[in-house]
């Protein structure tokens, strides 16, 4: 099962303005709430308990559950008051079929692009037109008539051309599985 852990990366405080028991203004920042309070004259870092005297509060977001990336997704809901600490939480729902299948495309995408990395590290596109010339070249000359010089290049063509085609077989494997590893780029999965 493709199971999913995101954690946030350490990010400035997120706060709440509290307007009334039903009304708030969430995400609210500091240029916010310098501009709405501009007649007022604030040290260049605001504590939480200045923040506070115009009710605004700092909001926990609690970290993402983890999920199976590939059918579901997780929604952040709105900021809650518990034990006069305000938070935030995640929820957890079942993507749509038409999410499923962009998820699937998407990762047959990336599948693809990681090929094509692989590839490009190896031969470059100009040297692949290079190398495609150059056999058609070789081939015209026919394999008779080939110098030894002439029959050791092509069996140097011979040999990146079968990495690549490796590195395709790999590629069309990997498309094949269902879900496709969260870990695809691994090289495990490309030798």
């Amino acid at each position: 099962m493709l199971l999913q852990q995101h954690f946030h990366k350490e990010k400035k405080m997120k706060y709440i303005k509290v307007i009334n028991e039903l009304n708030h203004i969430f995400p609210y920042s500091d240029r916010q709430f310098r501009r709405d309070n501009a007649n007022v004259s604030f040290p260049s870092t605001i504590s939480d308990e200045i923040k506070a005297s115009y009710q605004v509060y700092p909001v926990i977001e609690e970290p993402s559950p983890v999920y199976n990336e590939a059918t579901q997704r997780i929604v952040r809901q709105q900021p809650q008051i518990v034990n006069n600490q305000w938070f935030i939480k995640w929820s957890i729902v079942d993507k749509t079929e038409e999410e499923k299948i962009q998820y699937r495309e998407d990762q047959i995408r990336k599948v693809k692009a990681e090929a094509k990395r692989r590839i490009i590290s190896i031969v470059p596109e100009w040297k692949q037109r290079n190398m495609i010339a150059h056999r058609l070249e070789l081939l015209l000359i026919g394999k008779d008539a080939w110098t030894q010089e002439q029959r050791d290049e092509n069996l140097a063509l011979e040999l990146i051309w079968e990495t690549v085609k490796m590195i395709r077989v790999k590629s069309d494997a990997l498309e094949a599985i269902n879900p496709i590893p969260e870990d695809f780029a691994d090289d495990r999965h490309w030798v």
